[in-house]
C-alpha cells in the first residue's frame, strides 16, 4: 500500500498537470485565435496596398464618372433656346406680312392660295392643300371667303366632270401680283444684312428642320 506521503505527492503532480494541461490550452486557442487575424489584418493591408492607384491615370480611373446633370441643363437650355428663337421668328414675320398685306384687305392664307394659283394654275382643292400642306377643310373656309369676294371661280375639270378647280379671276391676278411684292419687301427685310451664302445656307437649315418635324 502507499503511504500518506506518496499520496500526497501523486495528488500535488495530478493537479499540477491538470493546471498545466488547462492553461497550456487555453494559451494555445489564444494564439491561434489571435493568429489568424493578425494575418487577416496583415492580408488586408496588403490587399490594400496593392489597390491604391500608382498614376494619375489610375487615379482618372478610379474616380466616379461627373454627373450628367449640368451637361444635360446646358442641351436642354439649347434646345429651348432654338425653339424659342424659332417661334419668335415665325410671330414676327407673321406680323411683318399681316401689316403689308392689311391695306389690301388679304390675310397670309389667302396670299398662299393667290400665289401658289398664279404659280401653277388651276388646281383642285385638295392639290391645293397638298401644296400649302393643309388640311382640305380648313382651306374650304378660306376658299369660301374669296369666291364671296371675287377672287376665285370654281370651275369644271374638263378631265372629270366631277371635279372643281380652282381658278384666279382677273382682279386677283392683279392682286396676285401685289400680293408677290409685299411678299418681297418683308423677306428682303428679313435677310437684310445677310450675304447671299448666307441666306442660301439659311434657307437650307430652315428645310432640314422642317423636315424633321414633318417626319413625326
Amino acid at each position: 500500500m502507499l503511504t500518506r506521503r506518496v499520496r500526497r505527492w501523486i495528488g500535488a503532480i495530478l493537479v499540477l498537470l491538470y493546471f498545466l494541461f488547462v492553461i497550456g490550452g487555453d494559451s494555445v486557442a489564444r494564439s491561434a485565435s489571435l493568429r489568424p487575424t493578425h494575418h487577416k489584418a496583415q492580408w488586408t493591408r496588403i490587399e490594400a496596398t496593392r489597390q491604391l492607384p500608382k498614376t494619375i491615370e489610375d487615379i482618372r480611373m478610379a474616380a466616379p464618372e461627373p454627373k450628367p446633370s449640368k451637361l444635360r441643363t446646358r442641351e436642354c437650355d439649347i434646345e429651348q433656346y432654338i425653339g424659342d428663337v424659332l417661334t419668335q421668328t415665325a410671330r414676327a414675320y407673321r406680323l411683318a406680312l399681316n401689316a403689308e398685306l392689311a391695306p389690301y384687305d388679304v390675310t397670309i392664307r389667302q396670299s398662299q392660295v393667290l400665289g401658289r394659283l398664279r404659280k401653277n394654275g388651276d388646281l383642285s382643292q385638295c392639290q391645293l392643300a397638298r401644296f400649302l400642306a393643309i388640311e382640305p377643310a380648313t382651306l374650304a373656309g378660306v376658299l369660301e371667303r374669296m369666291e364671296r369676294d371675287g377672287l376665285i371661280l370654281r370651275i369644271a375639270d374638263q378631265s372629270d366632270c366631277r371635279r372643281k378647280l380652282i381658278r384666279l379671276n382677273r382682279h386677283a391676278e392683279e392682286l396676285g401680283e401685289t400680293v408677290a411684292e409685299c411678299s418681297a419687301r418683308v423677306c428682303a427685310r428679313a435677310v437684310q444684312g445677310l450675304s447671299p451664302g448666307e441666306i442660301d445656307s439659311l434657307h437650307e437649315l430652315l428645310k432640314r428642320i422642317l423636315e424633321n418635324l414633318s417626319e413625326h
